[in-house]
């Protein structure tokens, strides 16, 4: 029997990274596959390990998403030499209580409505590639989120 597990370590070391950066590029390809880079708030990085960003249902982001769902995010920290890129697939999520378990007084900026600004939703990345170089390494290091775990039951 195989399950999946979490590598919470893997997941911290996201967090740390990406909370280094106030802002990273979020980086999405439209439907004639020209890719468009965009400057993002900092994200919200989940248990799981998803990435979680707020957008506007109409946004250019989001009709790139519908067109391609393979959404690519890089953090930079030059002050450090830490760069963290993370590649998943995303979705629009529109749940109320997600935006609201998420929300930060910050978003009001780009939201005057608040949560309940009819144009707001999520957008949910699950992460399927993370890559990242920092000062102590010299080459870019892979991180999985997810591992692979064999169980086997002993016959009696």
């Amino acid at each position: 029997m195989e399950r999946i597990r979490t590598n919470e370590a893997a997941i911290n070391r996201i967090r740390e990274m990406a909370s280094a950066s106030a802002i990273c590029m979020l980086i999405t390809t439209d439907s004639a596959g020209a890719r468009h880079n965009r400057p993002m708030g900092a994200v919200k990085i989940d248990e799981a390990g998803n990435c979680w960003f707020f957008a506007s249902k109409s946004s250019g982001k989001i009709k790139d998403l519908e067109a391609n769902d393979k959404f690519q995010l890089v953090f930079a920290n030059p002050g450090s030499d830490d760069y963290l890129e993370i590649h998943g697939a995303a979705e629009v999520v529109c749940d109320d209580n997600e935006i609201m378990a998420k929300w930060s007084p910050q978003v009001n900026e780009w939201f005057s409505g608040g949560p309940h600004d009819p144009e707001l939703c999520l957008v949910r990345i699950t992460v399927t590639n993370v890559f990242y170089w920092d000062e102590t390494t010299e080459n870019i290091q892979r991180l999985s989120i997810a591992t692979t775990v064999v169980e086997q039951s002993m016959a009696a």
